[in-house]
């Protein structure tokens, strides 16, 4: 498992690097523990994301190709189907529940 620092005003965190197909399908389904996940994608898209079998409410830091936080979802509770950017985004962090609150709208981060 490849790991990414993520770092910006408020935050420096380490999370899992998920880039593979297979990896992205299952990010955190069925994890009893929720921890620091980054999506990356090969270009900018609204992409899709869902808590289904997500076992606890997770945060989404939706980030675009410069690195800056478009957009955060706090508080995302299990089995919700649609979960979608209102921008075009490159990466995608799936956080604890909480963690979101450490990344401002427009921040550039470093990783």
């Amino acid at each position: 498992m490849k790991k990414v620092r993520i770092r910006g005003k408020f935050c420096n965190i380490e999370a899992e690097h998920a880039k593979s197909l297979s990896r992205k399908l299952v990010g955190l389904i069925l994890e009893s523990r929720i921890y620091p996940i980054l999506f990356e994608f090969e270009n900018e898209r609204r992409w899709s994301f869902h808590t289904f079998l997500v076992l606890k409410p997770i945060d989404f830091v939706f980030i675009d190709k410069n690195k800056r936080v478009a957009e955060v979802k706090n508080s995302v509770r299990p089995f919700r189907f649609v979960i979608k950017p209102l921008k075009p985004v490159k990466y995608v962090l799936e956080l604890p529940q909480g963690m979101g609150s450490l990344f401002l709208i427009r921040e550039k981060l470093k990783f």
